[in-house]
């Protein structure tokens, strides 16, 4: 035992110069997607970022900012190198007081193992490459369990009592998880060693309180005129709305029961990812091990493994269950204590001693081997520049003294870093839509008296500022757009066509990096910008008429982002019109599906799906998807206006069956038909005269009546519909397509007693009709 005095600092020290290099070896040059933009901005400007503020990460991030090396963002990525390089060195002295009491080698040796298996794990590398807190919460989650296995396992003293409150008290500056972390340890000192923490519970509180006391950034920041500020802290209420994270409330309990299925196939990829199948194989049978051997600390380690696994099936969309992988670091502590259980089961049921500790050191060096090649290569970000160019790329697509629009980590943070860090475009503003730290847009907000992107477009527009940009397509028929690179140029007006006239052609080397790259983009984010550039590319290949290169990179911008759900949508759009590729409309189908599978709970692609089966007129599936709309957001107009639109015309195309076959008895007019001719062709008023003229030569018919009031009613011209349906309906009071149409007209003037009345007279014609039943039960 006294001989480890020396070799573990010594071993220590080894582990953590070794992956220090491997972390440095991966670590991105330069800023990289997700949070890593704001973090560093807030460092660079001591600003106050997202909930909960990450006081001890900005300040101690600020440290590292003064390094004088290369960039300041890869300066700060540093320290997750570092922190990551520190996780393992601590946790080899976690695992020396499990097997503290272990003859020879095998004391040493598997602890040493261990920590390797928690150094090459998926998720400490990929967040030891990036500014990210979590190396640094991961640091300080292993320092407190260190401090409690100390006391409860080789001294219970009331020194180290309160060196855990002080490190949980300073480790709260991080990251909730380690709060979740340190509460687990806390709950079980209680339970087993009440009467000592209680005799000490005023120094343990101040002790706490002193480590705490770094949330007084918080405060002070928050309350001070800076630069960068995701919310001000004017008073105690808002201070703990910021605390608790009140602006996530509404992602609590977010997934339908689906969702959850769907989490939880979610973890066990991830944690399969995390120490790879053999890895993943050595967790689970630990924990069997380590429960029917009742070996201490087991439901204190299955309660860290499973607490923030059962935090994130309650937190989240489907979207962020793509990012929530790096919340678990502190589940994968507990994770590798299984794998060292597993290990003293083999070596207890072996008799002979000297191959049970073969056997235990063949087990902890093969997981290694097989997690090494892969998880450098997804975490090798030593050559990656995309996330450093991609904000380069919006702002010179656009013009001096102008402005755009957008929303989203990639967009929003990535910016952050050139506005703020690099201090480049001092003369374009940036309108958050979500309005997180960039706080120009709350001039229109003002004016506007609304959130509403759209709202805030029109008022930038009657406010004259100009140029104005975005990076998404606004959806709205009353906004031009105009390509102008990775971005749109806003007119007040839409255009004929698309005018790529002053398209700019953004900067080669991501381009050239994206293209030749032999690898797949192995972080979500990254892959989901990948399919960005190549979507955009494509859009500019379709404008030269190079169909060939506009269809191979719309496969490529699919293969790049085969689990963005917006990139996969955009493709479908797009491909669904691009009729010059073959078998347009089943590949936007399929990649409909793709998307719908990603998360078939997102309103705006149910609407867009049911947009483009109510254009193949398969109104039945059209009506699924908009009401799926409905259920989700029931103050959704646009849908609710798309569904009573595909109603209509699921009855238009029943009326015309029934005419065609009346037709075949008594023969239309020449008018009539032409008017059909017209109106299947898109020239809806060229049709209604022809429709008119059939009425003149047969009054006492309904044929005509119902199209004039048809074709009102799609141009939105619902009272000037109305007295033509009725007319429709004086000739045929059996004629349900015109009552349904009335009905509807009726609805959407919101007179509802009207509709509920028509659509009453439908019914009791013709039963048989389930979506006017369902629009009638809505209205009543």
């Amino acid at each position: 035992m006294n001989s480890r005095r020396f070799t573990a600092p010594a071993a220590a020290a080894g582990l953590f110069l070794l992956f220090f290099g491997l972390y440095l070896r991966t670590l991105c040059p330069s800023v990289y997607f997700g949070d890593s933009g704001e973090l560093i901005a807030m460092i660079h400007t001591l600003g106050l970022p997202h909930p909960t503020g990450f006081p001890l990460y900005i300040m101690t991030g600020k440290i590292f900012e003064l390094l004088p090396l290369a960039n300041t963002a890869f300066r700060i990525n540093i320290l997750s190198a570092f922190f990551g390089a520190a996780c393992v060195a601590a946790i080899f002295f976690v695992f020396l007081v499990f097997a503290r009491n272990h003859k020879g080698y095998r004391g040493f040796i598997v602890p040493l193992l261990c920590a390797v298996i928690f150094g090459l794990s998926y998720t400490l590398w990929s967040q030891s490459s990036s500014a990210r807190i979590y190396t640094m919460n991961g640091f300080f989650c292993i320092c407190a369990l260190y401090i409690f296995l100390s006391f409860t396992s080789v001294r219970a003293s009331s020194g180290r009592l309160f060196a855990l409150a002080f490190v949980t008290g300073l480790g709260s500056g991080l990251h909730l998880s380690f709060v979740v972390f340190a509460l687990i340890l806390w709950v079980y000192l209680l339970i087993k060693y009440f009467p000592f923490v209680k005799k000490h519970l005023p120094a343990i509180l101040f002790f706490a309180a002193a480590g705490a006391s770094v949330y007084l950034y918080i405060i002070i920041r928050g309350t001070s005129d800076i630069t960068l500020k995701w919310q001000e802290i004017n008073s105690t209420g808002s201070l703990f709305d910021y605390l608790r994270q009140k602006q996530y409330g509404s992602k609590m309990f977010s997934r339908p029961l689906a969702g959850y299925l769907h989490f939880f196939g979610f973890i066990r990829d991830t944690v399969i990812k995390e120490f790879t199948l053999p890895g993943f194989a050595a967790v689970i049978a630990g924990i069997f091990a380590a429960i029917s051997s009742r070996r201490r600390f087991t439901v204190m380690f299955l309660a860290i493994l499973l607490s923030n696994i059962l935090i994130l099936a309650v937190y989240g969309n489907y979207a962020d269950l793509k990012l929530a992988f790096r919340y678990l670091i502190p589940s994968y502590i507990a994770a590798v204590f299984f794998i060292f259980i597993l290990g003293e089961s083999v070596y207890a049921s072996v008799k002979n001693k000297k191959r049970a500790g073969l056997a235990v050191y063949l087990l902890f060096a093969a997981i290694p081997v097989f997690m090494l090649p892969g998880h450098f290569r997804e975490n090798d970000r030593s050559s990656d520049y995309l996330a450093s160019f991609y904000p380069k790329d919006i702002l010179n697509s656009m013009n001096p003294d102008s402005y755009i629009f957008t929303s989203g980590d990639n967009q929003i943070y990535t910016l952050a870093y050139e506005k703020f860090v690099l201090k480049s475009h001092p003369d374009k503003m940036i309108f958050d839509n979500i309005n997180t730290i960039f706080k120009d847009r709350a001039m229109l907000t003002k004016a506007s008296g609304s959130q509403s992107p759209f709202a805030n477009i029109v008022t930038a527009f009657s406010m004259k500022l100009s140029p104005l940009y975005t990076t998404v397509e606004i959806p709205s028929p009353h906004i031009g757009h105009k390509p102008n690179g990775l971005i749109l140029e806003l007119l007040e007006s839409v255009p004929a066509g698309r005018d790529y006239s002053r398209n700019y052609l953004w900067k080669t080397y991501p381009l050239i990096n994206i293209l030749r790259r032999n690898r797949i983009f192995y972080a979500f984010e990254e892959r989901e910008v990948a399919g960005f550039y190549f979507y955009r590319l494509a859009e500019y290949y379709e404008s030269l008429g190079n169909d060939g290169l506009y269809a191979y990179l719309l496969d490529k911008a699919a293969e790049a982002a085969f689990d963005s759900m917006p990139v996969l949508t955009n493709l479908a759009i797009r491909m669904s019109y691009s009729d010059k590729i073959e078998n347009h409309i089943g590949k936007a189908e399929e990649l409909f599906n793709r998307a719908y599978a990603l998360n078939p709970d997102n309103e705006q692609l149910l609407f867009n799906i049911g947009s483009f089966y109510g254009r193949l007129g398969l109104y039945d599936r059209a009506y699924m998807f908009f009401n799926r709309v409905i259920e989700i957001n029931p103050l959704n107009i646009n849908a609710r206006n798309y569904l009573q639109r595909i109603v209509l015309e699921a009855e238009t195309a029943r009326q015309q069956a029934e005419e065609a076959r009346k037709a075949a008895v008594q023969p239309a007019s020449e008018h009539y038909n032409r008017g059909r001719e017209l109106l299947n062709a898109k020239k809806a008023n060229a049709a209604m005269e022809e429709f008119k003229k059939d009425a003149e030569l047969f009054p006492d018919s309904d044929r005509s009546y119902f199209h004039i009031g048809l074709i009102l009613s799609m141009q939105d011209k619902l009272e000037e519909a109305i007295p033509w349906y009725e007319k429709a309906v004086k000739n045929n009071p059996n004629n349900t397509s015109a009552l349904n149409n009335l009905g509807l007209c009726y609805s959407r003037l919101y007179k509802r007693d009207e509709a509920v009345s028509v659509f009453e007279k439908s019914l009791a014609i013709d039963p048989g009709q389930p979506k006017i039943k369902e629009l009638l039960d809505k209205l009543k």
